[in-house]
């Protein structure tokens, strides 16, 4: 109707003598109108599109609803409440589909004398096509849910078969792999083994339940679940008795990892660690495996004590009686795993507690020679000292001869001299009664002539 009342305005205005075209002003209106039409067409059409596309995604959802194939019955159940949400939404789907037409129509009549009138409309042809068929499946949906069902209670019966061959293949695992008599090797290998077998049957027990939830929803037959529960009370038993193992093992490493120069005076704490495992043993049957290794260790732990506070101290010890002793019991003191009297620790001794025992005379006699050298070196190193920072006292008496006098210097204090030779020839009289004095009987032999000339 604008462009209508602008064409109905003359091409000339005449006033007084001038004559005003308006001809330029026509053409800006008519300008102004075709920008404002194509505006016009462009929002109704974004619009258009815009329903459009929500009608094909409504649609989209559909076509992934009807493809999915259903793995339980929770996944049937939601199935079912978004086919009858889709149900729903067909009326409100319908609504944009009429807006759809409504604004087609208009975009056909704004653009009817334009050279792009072909594509304003927004085509809707393979849209309703689809339309058609997505009803026809929707409405038979719940035929195709049924159809699912009956497939899925047969997946859910073979899968509880081959559930109950997978449980009875790890029962037959279990009880041949199972640790029965305690420790053999490195415990923390069994340690990892019951941990990935105790993770086993928590992953055994989540499908179990899941099995169960579908076969009841089907009224299937669940029998044959019962040996899990069996194998699972048989695993938790078994990883608790490891467990108190493996608490007994830290407990001890962290006190036994100690070198042994430095805990020899803390043995206290070993008895105290003994006492509270003690303690914590008592009342347990021979059943219960890992109890009796507990109780055998710590009985060769106690046995092995007493001679750890006493003759294996090590204290005045030299290197040729440590190395002694480590042959004794079997510790290597070479290689990349040997030990020495400074890298020996408490851990390493209870770890051959047995040999300890049984080399315990041995022990003793490497220990009362160790202690004989300790003091024989002892008493000589007193001599020794004696020799260097004895001192005399002198005093020069003068004699007149018949040229010259003669001075001779006399020792002072020469009966406090003779006692201190004479207590030092005692010594040395214990020294060559003592069973070590082979070892040292050049020295001796020596101090003893020294002393003898003295006197």
């Amino acid at each position: 109707r604008q462009a209508n009342s602008v064409e109905r305005l003359p091409n000339e205005l005449k006033v007084d003598c001038y004559k005003v075209s308006l001809m330029p002003v026509k053409a800006a209106v008519d300008e102004h109108m075709k920008k404002l039409q194509e505006a016009m067409v462009a929002a109704l059409r974004r619009k258009t599109v815009t329903d459009k596309e929500v009608v094909e995604e409504f649609m989209k959802s559909g076509g992934e609803l009807f493809t999915r194939q259903a793995n339980s019955v929770e996944d049937i159940g939601l199935a079912g409440q978004e086919a009858r949400g889709m149900v729903d939404g067909i009326i409100q789907i319908a609504q944009v589909r009429r807006r759809i037409d409504e604004k087609n129509k208009l975009l056909r009549a704004m653009a009817a004398n334009s050279k792009d009138a072909q594509y304003a409309v927004v085509d809707m042809g393979e849209v309703n096509n689809q339309w058609e068929a997505f009803t026809t499946q929707l409405q038979q949906f719940d035929a195709h849910l049924e159809e699912q069902k009956v497939q899925l209670a047969g997946t859910i019966a073979k899968q509880l078969d081959d559930f109950r061959g997978r449980i009875g293949g790890f029962g037959s695992r279990w009880a041949e792999l199972k640790p029965k008599q305690g420790p053999s090797g490195n415990p923390a290998v069994v340690l990892t083994r019951i941990e990935e077998f105790a993770a086993a049957i928590n992953e055994f027990q989540e499908e179990a339940a899941r099995l169960q939830k579908d076969a009841e929803a089907f009224k299937m037959d669940v029998g044959g679940l019962d040996a899990l529960a069996e194998i699972a009370d048989d695993v938790a038993v078994t990883k608790s008795s490891w467990d108190r193992y493996a608490e007994f093992l830290k407990e001890r490493n962290e006190m036994a990892n100690r070198d042994w120069l430095s805990m020899r005076d803390q043995v206290w704490k070993i008895e105290d660690f003994l006492a509270k495992w003690t303690k914590a043993t008592e009342g347990k049957g021979a059943d219960d495996a890992i109890a009796v290794i507990l109780m055998q260790e710590i009985d060769m732990y106690q046995r092995c004590l007493p001679h750890l506070k006493t003759s294996m101290r090590g204290a005045g010890w030299e290197d040729s009686h440590w190395l002694q002793l480590f042959k004794m019991v079997g510790l290597k003191t070479e290689g990349t795993h040997g030990v020495s009297k400074e890298t020996v620790t408490l851990a390493h001794f209870l770890d051959v507690a047995d040999n300890i025992v049984l080399h315990l005379d041995e022990i003793k006699k490497l220990d009362a020679q160790a202690q004989g050298e300790s003091m024989m070196r002892k008493a000589l190193a007193e001599l020794k000292l004696w020799g260097l920072q004895r001192e005399f006292e002198l005093t020069v008496m003068e004699q007149q001869g018949p040229s010259k006098a003669k001075r001779t210097p006399l020792i002072k204090e020469w009966r406090n001299v003779m006692a201190e030779v004479g207590d030092h020839q005692s010594m040395v009289a214990s020294l060559k009664q003592s069973p070590m004095f082979s070892l040292f009987k050049d020295e001796v032999n020596t101090w003893e002539g020294k002393f003898s000339f003295l006197q």
